[in-house]
């Protein structure tokens, strides 16, 4: 294994992550397909539980949160969904961001429970004579459900294999560490294009609009870029020192720099254009060198 991919694999763990919750739709049953005068082959039909249910959405962006606070501090393993790669250093932090989560996640799914059956009435109410063949969830259904579970993986070759046959256990090995060296490759690749994305988007905003006047500028495109820059070194398994370099320049350029500073002063934002459109050439440059194969980095969340 290459050297760099070798340090790849000593430097970082794996998260297992599950975001468990209630399905919000359900199939639509065959009586209901005849009673609409359709097949259920020719359509692909659902109703929707709940609608405008505000306990119920104070669950899901608690869990989305969630998400995107293990996603900044981490990257994907490419392996399967819900599984992420983390710096060994950074292991801890999450670990107790985490385990708060986790015993957060009962005081807002309790919310929800207290008004559960004042919420399926309404649903009742609104679906009408779809309403009949639903499955409602139950209290005890929707505590077990909403859930937040966790895991930490290392990836190593079982020594058991071994002990059983030492062809099995070398070819083992060396599929592990060719996935992921494979991994790491999509790691460096998946860093560089998205801060290829937030300086393409930032100068985007920086630069007059049709009109010659200055665009919108909103708070969470510097805060964005700001998060990215904050959380780099912890996500940078891969070692990418030219990436961590055009990082270092960007992160200076922003410093003490605001939204609001961007919006009303032109000195600074024709100084913050000029430096990163520098930034842009060298981002463009990396991920133009060394284009690597993207792996599938989509992370269905459990039901």
């Amino acid at each position: 294994m290459a050297p760099e991919a070798t340090r790849f694999t000593q430097g970082a763990v794996a998260l297992s992550l599950k975001l468990h919750k209630i399905g919000l739709r359900q199939a639509l049953e065959d009586d209901e397909f005849e009673a609409g005068g359709a097949s259920k082959e020719m359509v692909s039909a659902s109703k929707k539980l709940f609608d405008d249910c505000d306990e119920l959405d104070a669950i899901r962006s608690y869990l989305s949160q969630t998400k995107r606070r293990v996603e900044a501090l981490s990257l994907p393993s490419g392996f399967r969904g819900g599984m992420w790669f983390v710096k060994t250093t950074t292991v801890e932090e999450l670990d107790a961001y985490l385990e708060e989560r986790a015993s957060g996640l009962a005081p807002i799914v309790e919310k929800f429970v207290a008004v559960l059956d004042q919420r399926v009435a309404e649903a009742k109410a609104k679906l009408g004579a779809l309403a009949a063949n639903a499955k409602w969830p139950t209290a005890a259904r929707v505590r077990r459900r909403f859930r937040i579970e966790y895991s930490w993986i290392v990836f190593e070759t079982p020594e058991s294999l071994k002990g059983l046959s030492k062809g099995l256990y070398n070819r083992e090995r060396q599929k592990m560490a060719g996935s992921l060296a494979e991994a790491r490759e999509a790691g460096l690749a998946l860093l560089r294009s998205e801060m290829q994305g937030l300086v393409t988007h930032m100068l985007e905003r920086l630069a007059p609009g049709d009109d010659g006047k200055a665009k919108i500028f909103k708070k969470g495109t510097v805060e964005g870029l700001a998060d990215f820059l904050t959380n780099f070194e912890k996500r940078n398994l891969v070692d990418d020192d030219e990436l961590g370099s055009v990082v270092k320049k960007a992160a200076k350029l922003l410093d003490g720099v605001d939204a609001k500073m961007l919006r009303d002063e032109e000195g600074v934002r024709n100084a913050v254009t000029r430096g990163f459109g520098a930034i842009k050439e060298a981002v463009d440059k990396l991920v133009t060198d060394k284009p690597r194969r993207a792996l599938d980095f989509t992370d269905d969340d459990a039901e």
